[in-house]
């Protein structure tokens, strides 16, 4: 048997109306009891200990999965939401720190958000360093590899910002922006205009 521990039920977390350690409920009940912790993203770990479990054959295992912590950020991802605590998360600054241009205020924003907005993603038709819009330290999403935040689209406006609006309505959790120059943005303006009128709700950053 498997036990998915997610501390969860429809009406409340279950530390409010359950306190039985269901682990020690199997172990007296005469079951092997184990407990798999952390496996999300890592799944031979996982495999083995089932193997391990059904391999058994004087006693019935009961498997006790915790919900890790990938998955209730996760969780966050899919609301589009932010962090618990997000306020501490972010930087300070002073009037009297020294003057930067536009896009480099704009690159330092960015770089708290991502850290508290888990959903947040950067695309750029192959001017984020010049649009200072790259999320450091968030990885490029690629096609083996989906975790980055970062998706580049090279000579590409129009499809950055269809794929942008697309990405958007699918209401799944992420919230794109796109980022090119101003004189560039004549490639994009149907899918600009489309994302405005249905309130698609993807940002785009220009270089000033």
């Amino acid at each position: 048997m498997i036990s998915d521990d997610d501390h969860n039920t429809i009406d409340e977390p279950t530390s409010l109306g359950f306190s039985e350690d269901v682990s020690a409920g199997f172990k007296a009940l005469g079951w092997i009891t184990i407990t798999a912790d952390n496996t999300h993203g890592d799944m031979d770990p996982f495999k083995n200990l089932l193997l391990s479990a059904f391999g058994e054959t004087e006693k019935p295992p009961f498997i006790r999965c915790k919900y890790p912590e990938e998955d209730a950020e996760f969780e966050v991802v899919l609301s589009g939401g932010l962090l618990p605590n997000w306020e501490s998360c972010l930087s300070k600054w002073s009037v009297s720190d020294p003057v930067d241009a536009t896009r480099g205020y704009s690159e330092k924003c960015l770089n708290q958000l991502v850290k508290v907005l888990p959903g947040l993603i950067g695309e750029s038709a192959d001017l984020a360093s010049s649009d200072k819009v790259y999320l450091q330290g968030s990885g490029e999403f690629q096609l083996n590899s989906f975790y980055g935040r970062n998706i580049r689209y090279g000579l590409r406006e129009h499809a950055m910002a269809a794929i942008s609006n697309g990405i958007a309505l699918h209401k799944s959790g992420p919230i794109p922006f796109a980022s090119t120059f101003l004189m560039f943005s004549d490639y994009m303006k149907k899918s600009t205009r489309l994302s405005a009128l249905i309130h698609a709700g993807v940002n785009i950053y220009y270089d000033s």
